[in-house]
């Protein structure tokens, strides 16, 4: 949804730039640096500490020519055995994958993504 409203950027740069600006919501309407496309906690929850629903979630894109053409998302259990033991990535594909265990960071490049199990 990003990428067909901002052509011009491509996908998301940042997990933040999908949410809105504020925790109220989107009065303001969506723009690129806030496109309003997931809630607030969500694009928040990009450290442990801000965790969403026990994980957390981090993002690389790569830019060709000053467009966003290849992004990699990755969500990692906040607290390793507690809140989860699964790290989850996605790229531009659209394909949810995961690794039974993850003990450290989200997975955010596409070469180490596509090494993980495709979820079914």
């Amino acid at each position: 949804m990003y990428q067909m409203t901002f052509p011009t950027i491509g996908f998301s740069s940042t997990i933040a730039s999908l949410g809105p600006s504020v925790a109220t919501g989107c009065a303001s309407g969506p723009t690129s640096t806030n496109a309003c496309v997931i809630d607030w906690n969500l694009a928040q929850a990009t450290t442990a500490g801000a965790a969403k629903s026990g994980y957390y979630f981090a993002m690389g894109v790569t830019a060709t020519n000053a467009l966003n053409t290849a992004y990699t998302v990755g969500g990692a259990a906040a607290a390793f055995d507690q809140m989860g033991v699964r790290g989850f990535c996605s790229s531009e594909d659209g394909v949810i994958r995961f690794t039974p265990a993850l003990n450290g960071p989200p997975i955010t490049t596409n070469p180490a993504c596509v090494l993980y199990t495709p979820l079914q």
